[in-house]
């Protein structure tokens, strides 16, 4: 029998509670918000079903016939560049027997062909081919097609919204985009690109990357090192959207200007902006490099992380030797993302405590916060 506490009702009232607190008394969510299978499935319907899911970067399709393959909440959908060279997105599942279409990242070519049955696709989701199907009387191909799932590009990220009323991104992200321009996003090329999966729920992962709080301790054999960093004060949160900045110290081996950059001056030349659009794509943009990570829930204890690591052009300017470069790169990511990964997946079972109860929050850790006052805005509380 489920514990009255741990019902979405219950849960919901909660988060509803704290997040009419001001943040100075606000606590961080009940444990039961990251374990009761309910409440995730809650969470799915009203925020992943609901709202724009990052799928990519634009560069990763460069070529037609590019796919990505994403399961957005149950729903598999496949994003493509076609013949014209506009990115599509599609339900992954074909019109025939429902079976799946594609799987992972590649390139298609000019058809997508279901493994079962090799019914046949083009890059606009149109059957143009479905053997043995003459003798079925009345059977159209025109009549087929897949579903289209709408599909915007924000500051050279791939984004797709399941349901057709879901407001547009780009009109939310306003105050934002005047704050991000001068780093010139788009432009930054693709270095690393990576899909691993978490044994912990998608809040624990995207509250730790968007607070400064663990990272000299967690982090202080890496980027922990680095103490003369300035953790910031000013956060902002829009109803799509949390950011706040931190000024790195002199002494950081990235996130500097590049001296060939003009984009940026004074402290914005070692200003890095930590974004979350929310649900669940979190961003670190530095004058440097863009890195980022998009958190596609399984349940509650399983997060699949689809991980990105950009840099700016004046510095892939210089590069000689691609491979190395990527190689150092990785070696460094993979060693920030391995402290926080045994971190969480340490974490996610300790809440299951039938003590777990969560304390009150440091200035640093104002996302958690605002990451509860969203979610209460998206569930209707």
């Amino acid at each position: 029998m489920m514990d009255p506490k741990t019902r979405p009702s219950a849960l919901l009232g909660e988060l509803a509670a704290n997040a009419e607190r001001p943040f100075s008394e606000a606590l961080g969510f009940p444990a039961a918000a990251y374990r009761s299978p309910e409440f995730a499935a809650l969470e799915a319907e009203k925020l992943f079903r609901k709202e724009w899911v990052c799928v990519g970067r634009t560069d990763d399709l460069p070529k037609v016939g590019d796919y990505i393959a994403t399961d957005i909440a149950g729903v598999p959908v496949v994003t493509l560049r076609d013949k014209t060279n506009a990115i599509r997105s599609f339900s992954n599942v074909c019109l025939h027997r429902m079976m799946r279409l594609l799987a992972g990242r590649g390139n298609c070519g000019g058809r997508i062909t279901c493994p079962y049955h090799a019914w046949t696709y083009n890059l606009k989701g149109q059957l143009v081919g479905a053997a043995h199907m003459d003798r079925t009387p009345g059977f159209d191909l025109a009549a087929h097609r897949l579903p289209a799932l709408r599909t915007e590009l924000w500051q050279g990220w791939i984004y797709v919204a399941l349901d057709p009323e879901t407001p547009p991104l780009a009109g939310r992200l306003e105050a934002l985009d005047r704050m991000i321009e001068p780093y010139g996003a788009p432009a930054y090329g693709g270095a690393l690109r990576e899909e691993m999966a978490w044994k912990t729920n998608w809040k624990s992962l995207a509250e730790n990357y968007m607070e400064d709080y663990h990272v000299p301790f967690v982090h202080r054999t890496t980027i922990g090192i680095y103490a003369d960093a300035e953790f910031s004060e000013h956060f902002e949160s829009g109803d799509a959207y949390h950011s706040h900045a931190y000024v790195r110290g002199e002494s950081s081996p990235r996130g500097l200007a590049h001296p060939g950059n003009s984009r940026l001056e004074g402290r914005w030349r070692r200003t890095s902006l930590m974004i979350c659009i929310y649900p669940s794509h979190v961003i670190t943009l530095a004058p440097d490099h863009l890195w980022s990570l998009s958190l596609l829930p399984n349940g509650t204890g399983e997060v699949k992380v689809r991980f990105g690591l950009s840099y700016a052009p004046e510095l892939l300017a210089e590069v000689n030797d691609w491979d190395a470069f990527v190689a150092e790169r990785k070696a460094t990511f993979d060693a920030i993302n391995a402290e926080d990964r045994r971190t969480l997946e340490g974490l996610y079972p300790a809440l299951a405590s039938p003590l777990a109860t969560p304390g009150r929050l440091s200035y640093l850790e104002r996302f958690t916060y605002d990451l509860n006052r969203y979610i209460c805005r998206r569930l209707e509380v």
